[in-house]
Formats: structure tokens, sequence, C-alpha cells
């Protein structure tokens, strides 16, 4: 088995180099920084395969990523709240997961604060953009 075989036969080696290369400046990002890889990935990575394909290549990513982190953090976690988040993980995700894939009509929102309706007839912008700027815009 060549590395050829290994890409999707409906992604070119093209459009895989490309993919390595984000891969490689979003990684190097989460280096510097310690977060943000998918903020650079997924747009770029998206606009060149399929979203689902980049999702799960992602998730692969920083699979690896993390694992070298994971026995320092064994010894200084806090298990009793990391029990109460992954228990709401647990439940949370499929719940989400099912919600975000049953097909809904086009151009209803999503969320509960989306879903009040639109700021204005002509505006594009759902409402919840507007919620997302009031914690940005309260004094401190």
């Amino acid at each position: 088995m060549s590395l050829i075989g290994l890409i999707p036969t409906d992604v070119r080696v093209n459009a895989a180099i490309a993919i390595s290369a984000i891969a490689f400046v979003s990684g190097t990002a989460r280096g510097f920084s310690g977060f943000g890889s998918a903020l650079i990935f997924m747009p770029l990575a998206s606009s060149i395969a399929a979203p689902r394909l980049v999702a799960a290549l992602l998730l692969i990513i920083d699979f690896v990523a993390a694992a070298p982190l994971i026995p320092n953090a064994w010894k200084h976690a806090d298990r009793k709240a990391t029990a109460v988040m992954v228990s709401g993980a647990l439940i949370g995700v499929p719940v989400g997961t099912y919600a975000v894939a049953w097909r809904r009509p086009a151009g209803r929102p999503l969320s509960a604060i989306g879903s009040a309706g639109r700021s204005h007839p002509q505006s594009r912008a759902p409402t919840s953009c507007y919620f997302l700027a009031l914690p940005i815009s309260s004094p401190r």
C-alpha cells in the first residue's frame, strides 16, 4: 500500500498537499498559543475538501497532538470537576450531534436565540449575532 492510497478518492493529490500545509500552519499557531488550530484549519481546509472529511481529519490531528499531554495532565487533574464535565459531555454531545445532523427546514436557525427572528427584515444577520457582541461591549 502506498501513501497515495490513503487519500480519499474525491480529494486530489494537490488538495491533500494544500490541506497538509494548512494543518502545518494551524499546528504552528497551536504550538505558540495553545489553542486556535481549528479556527485556522476548518475554514481554510473546508474550502478545499468536504467539511465532514475535514472535521474528521481535525479530530484525528487534535487527538494525536493532545496524546503526549495526557500523563502530566492526569497527575494535576481535578477529578471531581472533570467527572462533572465528562458526564455532561456524554449526554450533550450525542444530543447536539443529533440536532445538527437532523434535517431542519432551510433558513431556519438552530439556536433558540436565533429563532427569535431577524433584527431587521432586510438584514441577513441573525439576532444571535447581536447577543454575541454584548459580552464584548460590556465594561469590565
